[in-house]
């Protein structure tokens, strides 16, 4: 059992957290300050997972010119940093799961498309229990997922190789991210993409809810 899979590298939003609700909220703060239309949380839930900048400039109407979306973006920076915890929360399963792989001695890590600091943020106060390492968030640092520059980093990081590592995610930006660097792909139900979205990816595995990924290493599938 996980004779070879030494790490697991988790998205934040929609794999670990739901932060839809502070997000959702304060895109609408951003919209309606300049009289646009609000979104609704399935509109918003659809456009999570590629940046802020792309989170705002989707959810404006199109022709936006470029200096407003600049502004929203950064307007978008504000409200968040006062809503980041808003309905903010670990999905179901999570803890438990988190416990298992630590008492296996698997290594964890981040990487997600949202800002550092607001990364930084939430795995200070709700994934403090656990020892994540590197946790990587937007930066000028790496580009972007699905770029998989940033996997071959944490790889080197962990002095791991490509195939001890696995990658969970719920979008399709991780699911071909993974795919690009050549590690394992572990797509998940419970986040912002639908299984029916998923599937069309191709991930490795596709798992349901935390304790599956529990049953995927019991079962040795990831030896």
């Amino acid at each position: 059992m996980l004779r070879s899979v030494k790490a697991v590298i988790f998205d934040l939003d929609g794999t670990l957290t739901d932060s839809l609700p502070g997000l959702h909220s304060s895109l609408n703060e951003v919209l309606l300050l300049h009289n646009y239309p609000a979104v609704t949380k399935d509109e918003c839930r659809q456009i999570i997972g590629h940046g802020l900048e792309n989170l705002v400039s989707s959810a404006l109407p199109e022709g936006t010119n470029e200096s407003t979306i600049k502004l929203c973006v950064q307007e978008m920076i504000n409200a968040y940093n006062k809503n980041i915890f808003t309905g903010t929360s670990l999905y179901t399963g999570i803890t438990d799961m988190l416990n298992y792989v630590a008492r296996s001695n698997i290594l964890i890590a981040i990487n997600s498309n949202k800002r550092q600091a607001a990364v930084d943020q939430i795995v200070k106060v709700l994934l403090n229990d656990w020892h994540f390492f590197p946790v990587i968030g937007a930066s000028d640092k790496f580009p972007l997922k699905p770029d998989p520059t940033v996997l071959f980093y944490i790889c080197q990081q962990l002095n791991l190789k490509l195939n001890q590592v696995c990658f969970v995610g719920d979008g399709e930006t991780d699911i071909l991210m993974a795919k690009a660097a050549g590690i394992t792909s572990i797509a998940v139900t419970w986040g912002y993409r639908c299984k029916e979205q998923l599937v069309l990816l191709n991930p490795d595995y596709i798992i349901n809810q935390p304790s599956d990924l529990i049953r995927l290493f019991n079962s040795g599938q990831l030896d």
